[in-house]
């Protein structure tokens, strides 16, 4: 059997008596912008865990867990389970890396709480199709990628963000826009590099040293009513160790969680460690 078909066979779906109704996400990221690739020699699933809490309380919302390997045709997945404080799996996410697009993998989104999916799939000829389904109907949008402005889409973040490291580090600020399943359509984002932090012990080497990311709507009105997302990476790495910001998993009522989440700062799950096919312009 797949691994891949293997670890999914071992999750339990909620009953639907327990679903909740989904309002439409609110927020256009982010599911997380992860990246978490198992390495070629390893024979079994390497998992990043992160809990994901109340910025203001510390209390735990929900937990984040993240897998990647190599499906039976030799592609890159990523398979992200999302875990309610008692253990329980209300949605999960699998993401598809195409090593033509490192920055706009496939993926879908799944919430069984409702049912509620989204997801977005690149076709053969460079379009997108974003989808997502509310109440069992399925509505879709095709959109075609600027040759102006690059198109991140969901976990290809990381990728937009390592190919881009030296610029972002010499201050320079980057736009792209970014695919929204939930609202069918892209929204221009910007990207600056906030800070460099130093680890506690006051070590100043590249290996300890962590990047922190500001992340915001381009358009103006837009940033005066949402607050930004802040990321920070491993220098050394350039993988995701810290988000606090706009989830993409809602509260119930409607809206969606403000959270923070932090992964071990010595983990290696980076898109640096995709094979180099899938790398291309990453460093």
């Amino acid at each position: 059997m797949n691994r891949l078909c293997a670890h999914s066979s071992l999750k339990h779906r909620p009953p639907r008596s327990t679903q909740l109704r989904r309002w439409p996400i609110a927020s256009v990221m982010l599911g997380l912008i992860l990246t978490a690739p198992l390495s070629a020699e390893k024979s079994q699933f390497t998992t990043l865990e992160g809990q994901a809490r109340d910025p203001q309380t510390g209390e735990v919302i929900y937990q984040e867990r993240h897998s990647m390997a190599q499906n039976a045709s030799g592609q890159w997945v990523m398979e992200s389970d999302y875990l309610a404080p008692d253990g329980s799996l209300f949605a999960e996410r699998t993401v598809s890396f195409d090593p033509k697009y490192p920055q706009r993998p496939n993926y879908r989104l799944t919430d069984y709480r409702d049912d509620f999916e989204e997801g977005a799939t690149t076709l053969d000829d460079g379009r997108v199709e974003l989808f997502r389904v509310v109440d069992g109907e399925r509505k879709s949008e095709i959109i075609r990628p600027s040759e102006d402005i690059p198109l991140v889409i969901d976990a290809g973040f990381s990728a937009f963000i390592a190919s881009h490291w030296s610029e972002l580090l010499a201050g320079q600020r980057l736009t792209f826009d970014f695919a929204s399943a939930a609202r069918l359509t892209t929204i221009p984002f910007r990207l600056t590099h906030v800070e460099t932090i130093s680890d506690s012990g006051g070590s100043d080497s590249g290996s300890s040293r962590q990047q922190k990311f500001k992340l915001e709507p381009s358009n103006w009105f837009v940033r005066m009513l949402v607050s930004p997302i802040v990321l920070t990476y491993a220098n050394d790495t350039r993988a995701l160790i810290g988000y606090s910001g706009l989830s993409n998993i809602r509260k119930e009522g409607g809206g969606n969680h403000n959270v923070d989440i932090r992964f071990p700062p010595d983990h290696q799950f980076s898109m640096r460690q995709l094979p180099s096919g899938s790398r291309q312009a990453v460093p």
